[in-house]
């Protein structure tokens, strides 16, 4: 066995490391230019958004739609941190993706405490009602810069950067999913009572999986932050979990989980399970309110009003 485990992490490591060589050399004699390097390094931090999210989505089976919050706290953390020192970059910066992973941590621990008590539709109201508190709270820091966004941050990061911490955010997903923590983490997302009623404690393997999948998360902001160079809160949206959310097709994932989400835009039946039409009706009909589906100009632009009714004589 421990053999096999050898001679699988030396492919592992040979393929990681010829990978990068390769595309380095394209890069150096200029077969890829800097359109597409640039491309290169974002899909890497991609890669460590949706490896991070899919502990949560796929592995726990818990739909969280605050990806975007963590990200941004991460962001903001690191470039503070980065812009508060003047350290050599060789130091500054490893110490700045730290600080950004573990303050996207702690808030993730923060948010994941009632969060996680919770199932569904519900869990992933709060977390997106997390995310969104996160992004007015940005909005609303003048140390931060506020609306006018975030300037004069060091440009730090470059491919090899990018590369290698993708690289290490799913070693670290892959050896935390094989391993008897990860079973448990599994085991819940199969069925959460069987697991309880077998030993697994539920709500610390939530948290686990919930503050793993947020510090990748800041950990990935604080990488965007010095290849960007510049933070606005309106980044962090719910349009930006979202986009992490349908990315995330990994091992693990349920396969119905994009099909879920927009079934109610594509296929036009007021019926689904997804977070949209459904989701608004059921919630604005509890407060004794009706729908109204429309579209406006542009016509790109999907609107939902929602109309009170009117008081009954």
């Amino acid at each position: 066995m421990k053999e096999k485990f050898k001679k699988q992490l030396l492919i592992d490591v040979l393929t990681v490391v010829v990978g990068y060589v390769a595309l380095s050399l394209l890069m150096r004699f200029g077969v890829i230019n800097d359109y597409v390097k640039g491309i290169l390094l974002m899909a890497c931090i991609n890669i460590i958004l949706t490896v991070s999210l899919n502990i949560t989505s796929g592995f726990l089976g818990e739909l969280a739609l605050g990806h975007a919050g963590f990200m941004a706290v991460g962001a903001y953390a690191a470039a503070l941190f980065s812009k508060s020192l003047s350290l050599i970059p060789a130091v500054e910066f490893p110490l700045a993706i730290l600080v950004g992973g573990f303050a996207a941590l702690i808030a993730g621990y923060i948010v994941s405490i009632p969060a996680l008590r919770l199932k569904g539709d519900y869990l992933a109201i709060i977390t997106l009602a997390a995310g969104e508190i996160i992004r007015n709270i940005l909005k609303n820091l003048d140390i931060v810069g506020g609306t006018k966004g975030y300037t004069g941050i060091p440009g730090y990061t470059n491919f090899a950067w990018a590369y290698f911490v993708a690289v290490i955010c799913i070693f670290a997903s892959k050896s935390l999913i094989q391993s008897r923590h990860g079973r448990s983490i599994i085991s819940i997302r199969e069925d959460e009572i069987a697991a309880e009623a077998s030993g697994v404690d539920t709500n610390r393997y939530k948290i686990i999986g919930f503050i793993f999948s947020a510090f990748f998360a800041g950990v990935g902001g604080a990488l965007y932050a010095h290849y960007l160079r510049f933070l606005q809160p309106g980044i962090f949206t719910l349009n930006k979990s979202i986009e992490i959310l349908v990315m995330d097709n990994g091992p693990g994932a349920p396969e119905d989980i994009a099909e879920h989400l927009f079934e109610p835009f594509v296929s036009g039946k007021p019926e689904g399970k997804g977070l949209g039409l459904p989701l608004v009706e059921k919630l604005v009909r509890d407060m004794g309110g009706i729908v109204q589906y429309a579209r406006e100009r542009p016509p790109e632009m999907t609107v939902f009003r929602i109309l009170l009714p009117r008081a009954r004589a």
